[in-house]
């Protein structure tokens, strides 16, 4: 017995039927396999691509229509400001060959370049050396490039035909997108990307037109309980088709008699989302060829607010981007083939003006920019000239376009403006200082000079400083102040803190140094209260405007929109105040420190001449820094506004606060906190910055030999890091060090927040003598006006800032 027999006699045995009542049917399913994808070639890209899937087609045909409608121009040069209306060049592009005008060029080299990756544009010269007479698209799958040890060595047009043809690269200008593969000469096809999204689109299209051929049958198996005859199924599939079968039966009900049953087998239309996922194919192929969905039918793509924008979108995201590297390439390529054109370096380009759907956005663009331009002559921060340049005019040589506009009727020649600020600064009057140990209003009082042997008097004094009953540093109790031993007391303290605090330079002992503190102290606060009342005044301009801005709002979008605009909106005279808080300020404290310099000179050098600097830092360099530091310092500040109020809106969102409710909010931030606090701390910080920063640049004009020291107000709330930096001695070129920065003086704008917000501290000068090692060359100080030797041009700056 073999080991097949029992196999044998398995496959011997007869097959035996019973006769079962019970009609049993079999069915196997067979799961798909693998999908099949369309080739990634030329000839797929259009058969599948863009003849046969919608998308494709719309989408390729709105991007070469857009290119295609561009009208060209011809320039003088690349600045794009003057026009050539005639040339041989511009006849050439308007009619490129004898079958086409500009637009279907430029219609076809698209198409080519999106369907294949590749656009080849040849220029037809009888002559190497005279310029083309015809431009031709040539066709991308009928190219191919011949590849050099480096670059691409020619190309041959007809490969698999019989008329084949060799160009040089000369001939051929080629358009391609970065493919970033092993084909560096060739481009990459948007279709390639998205060829897989195409496939599936195309297998739903054909699977649906397959199924309405069949009826609008889905698939589906009829059952019986009982036997059927073959003859009584050929009747029941006759019923079928007859009765319930076609268009004109559509809808009906089926009537099943007998034990018949019906079992659709199609997965229900619900599972398989067909026309959500067909939609998302829509998008996908209208996001891979960077077409606005909405331009090709889809409405479900609310990405852009309306038609309109979607529309620019399509150019300014898409179209353009690519116009640009057209003009680079025929600017390379096709105006050198001119001898004129090429010798005058002539640019071949477009307006983007020009384009109908961008013409609103440009206007409104160049519009802001003329406003602003605008703005910024009328607040004298720019010539005539600058201003007919900014918008679109093209000023004349003549010189009176170098005029500034200094108030209503006011016009300064450039030349004069030096002159016409120091001459303005001089009829300019300061608050007046607070008269020695006189409380400024909302500040306490300031103690009286320490006698010798007393306490050191520091810059924050005791509570009982200014009490005068309050027992004095040695336990006594002053006298009777209406006595003449009082009178004659107090009078000597005046005067020998006088002597002391208008010293800048020099100072020695602590009590020198205490003393210039308080007196600084007092002019800086008599600053702090008029310029903290200039800023609670800009904020309550500022509450009121968001006020109005939020009130008309009815979504959390629209506020986050309103409340922006309307910081930017405040930026203009929020720039305004900073400039005049650092002008008033600098203009009053570099003159007290010149005259201090120029006293303490004197008496010191009898033969020392006064350089007649009292206002001579506000030259026009310094006015434009001033503009500068004013435009960084008001997008400082307004980023923190922007920020609280970000804050206060997302606390009003999370805690399900209405629109009114989140608004009056935002508002009670404005009177809680902004207008009372933020005005405090950013009017200690600008008056002190700009104090020290004017002694500074009053103390580099002097004309002295200098060395700067750094003057820490020592108490509870003096920064670790400033406190280490008291008494450092540096040249007056050179910055200070504190902490891990780098500072030219006290509340220097460059350094960080962290060094700057509220710092008390200042700086005096000591004079570097013939004796002392300030003679080495490396530690000279050295005057504003010697900034050729300075390190660098950036460490001049910092010191003209």
């Amino acid at each position: 017995m073999s080991m097949w027999t029992p196999f044998k006699s398995l496959f011997n045995r007869e097959i035996q039927i019973k006769a079962d009542p019970t009609y049993q049917v079999g069915m196997q399913f067979i799961s798909p396999g693998q999908p099949i994808w369309t080739d990634r070639n030329y000839a797929s890209f259009v058969k599948e691509g863009y003849k046969k899937c919608g998308s494709v087609y719309a989408c390729i045909n709105k991007i070469a229509g857009a290119a295609a409608s561009i009208k060209w121009k011809l320039y003088t040069d690349a600045t794009m400001t003057r026009e050539i209306p005639e040339h041989p060049i511009l006849d050439l592009w308007r009619h490129p060959n004898p079958r086409m005008g500009t637009a279907e060029l430029v219609e076809q080299l698209f198409g080519y370049w999106h369907m294949d990756g590749n656009a080849y544009l040849w220029a037809n010269r009888l002559n190497p050396k005279e310029p083309p007479v015809e431009l031709w698209a040539l066709h991308p799958n009928l190219i191919k490039v011949v590849a050099g040890k480096l670059d691409i060595q020619g190309y041959v047009y007809g490969w698999g035909t019989l008329g084949v043809q060799d160009f040089d690269p000369d001939e051929i200008m080629h358009l391609k997108f970065t493919s970033y593969d092993d084909k560096p000469y060739y481009g990459l096809s948007p279709l390639e990307v998205a060829m897989r999204t195409i496939d599936q689109q195309n297998a739903g299209n054909d699977w649906n037109t397959a199924l309405m051929q069949n009826d609008g049958k889905p698939s589906a198996v009829f059952t019986s309980k009982g036997y059927l005859t073959v003859e009584q199924r050929s009747q029941v599939q006759r019923e079928l088709r007859k009765k319930y079968s076609g268009r004109g039966n559509a809808g009906k009900p089926l009537i099943l008699e007998a034990d018949m049953g019906y079992q659709n087998m199609a997965i229900p239309p619900k599972e398989l989302d067909w026309l959500q996922s067909r939609g998302f194919n829509n998008r996908e192929i209208a996001t891979i060829l960077d077409v606005p969905p909405i331009l090709v039918g889809d409405q479900t793509g609310q990405t852009y607010a309306n038609l309109k924008e979607a529309k620019q979108s399509l150019f300014t995201e898409n179209v353009l981007p690519k116009m640009y590297r057209t003009t680079d390439h025929l600017n390379i390529w096709l105006v050198p083939m001119y001898p004129d054109l090429k010798q005058s370096g002539a640019y071949l380009s477009y307006d983007k003006r020009d384009i109908e759907v961008l013409a609103e956005l440009y206007t409104s663009v160049e519009q802001a920019f003329a406003e602003s331009a605008l703005n910024l002559w009328n607040a004298g921060g720019c010539s005539m000239r600058y201003l007919q340049t900014i918008q679109g005019m093209e000023p004349k040589k003549s010189t009176y376009l170098d005029v500034y506009k200094l108030g209503p009727t006011t016009l300064i020649r450039e030349e004069d403006l030096e002159a016409y600020a120091m001459g303005c600064l001089e009829k300019l009057s300061a608050p007046p200082p607070v008269p020695f140990n006189q409380p400024v209003p909302g500040q306490p009082a300031l103690p009286s000079p320490a006698k010798p042997g007393a306490v050191t008097v520091t810059e924050v004094p005791d509570d009982n400083d200014s009490d005068p009953n309050a027992e004095n540093s040695n336990g006594d109790v002053p006298a009777d102040s209406n006595s003449t031993d009082a009178k004659f007391a107090l009078g000597e303290r005046r005067r020998r803190h006088s002597a002391l605090s208008t010293k800048v330079i020099d100072l020695t002992t602590k009590e020198e140094k205490a003393a210039y503190v308080e007196q600084l102290e007092e002019q800086r606060a008599t600053w702090e209260t008029e310029i903290e009342q200039r800023l609670q005044d800009y904020f309550k301009t500022e509450r009121q405007a968001m006020a109005k801005a939020l009130a008309a709002c009815s979504t959390q979008q629209q506020m986050e929109n309103a409340f922006d605009t309307t910081l930017s909106e405040q930026d203009d005279a929020l720039k305004q105040l900073v400039y005049n808080t650092w002008y008033d300020v600098g203009k009053h404290f570099s003159e007290d420190t010149t005259k201090q310099l120029e006293d303490a000179e004197k008496a010191y050098n009898s033969h020392y001449q006064s350089k007649s600097g009292i206002t001579s830092i506000f030259t026009s360099k310094i006015i434009q820094w001033l503009l500068s530091l004013a435009a960084t310092k008001v997008k400082q500040i307004t980023d923190v506004t922007r920020t609280q109020i970000k804050k206060e809106l997302a606390n009003g969102v999370e805690g399900g606060e209405s629109i009114p409710e989140i608004a009056k909010r935002i508002d009670q931030l404005y009177l809680q906190q902004i207008i009372p606090n933020r005005s405090t701390v950013i009017a200690r910080t600008e008056v002190i910055g700009a104090s020290n920063w004017a002694s500074h640049v009053a103390a580099e004009g002097s004309g002295l030999t200098l060395h700067k020291v750094w003057l820490a107000t020592e108490d509870s709330r003096t920064r670790p890091a400033h406190s280490d930096a008291d008494g450092q001695e540096v040249p007056m070129n050179e910055p200070f060090t504190v902490g891990d920065e780098e500072l030219q003086y006290p509340g220097d704008p460059a350094g960080s927040a962290e060094n700057i917000i509220q710092c008390r501290c200042t700086q005096f000068y000591k004079r570097v003598t013939d004796e002392s090692d300030g003679d080495d060359e490396d530690s000279k100080a050295v005057t504003l006006a010697g900034a050729h030797a300075y390190k660098s041009v950036r460490e001049f700056m910092r010191v003209l800032a």
